[in-house]
């Protein structure tokens, strides 16, 4: 339980330094240096909670990413393609609070209640032309966008035809 208020810590610096560095650009290096370490150390405190498979992965892509390396990377390297990824670090809890907000509001029930009760067959071609049109601006953000707009009790089938346009089968 402490570790995961330490990661929630670290992730909202890393949200909040990624915001700046959006913003500011690169006049707040240092801020964005920060929030590249920052990231590094939740990322650091995440590996705990991943399944071995995940870990056997990563592993294996370090492995290959070291071999296809002519030189080991120094410190500065490693930190401006940390700027360059802090970025997405934004995202994650973005998603996070756009799901949990959409939860809470009356009008997307509402919206997931009159989805809920029209067939399958019509509304599955108006979710993956939204799937197509958010993936094409950013991908990582149409899964919260439609998880958001389906109802909870949405069968699995369901679902794997809606974000069909945005997944890699």
């Amino acid at each position: 339980m402490h570790i995961d208020k330490i990661r929630l810590l670290l992730l909202c610096v890393a949200w909040s330094t990624a915001i700046i560095d959006i913003t500011v650009g690169q006049s707040a290096l240092f801020i964005a240096n920060l929030g590249v370490l920052s990231l590094l150390l939740f990322i650091v405190l995440t590996f705990g909670r991943l399944k071995k498979e995940s870990l056997t992965i990563i592993t294996i892509l370090v492995i290959v990413a070291f071999f296809m390396l002519e030189h080991l990377p120094s410190f500065e390297d490693y930190l401006s393609a940390g700027r360059f990824t802090l970025v997405f670090s934004a995202l994650l809890p973005t998603m996070k609070l756009f799901s949990s907000t959409s939860l809470n509001v009356r009008s997307v029930k509402k919206s997931q209640d009159l989805l809920r009760n029209i067939p399958t067959n019509i509304s599955t071609s108006g979710f993956q032309i939204a799937s197509h049109f958010f993936g094409s601006v950013i991908n990582t953000v149409t899964f919260s966008i439609l998880s958001a707009a389906l109802p909870e009790n949405s069968e699995n089938i369901t679902v794997r035809l809606l974000l069909k346009p945005v997944c890699v089968e």
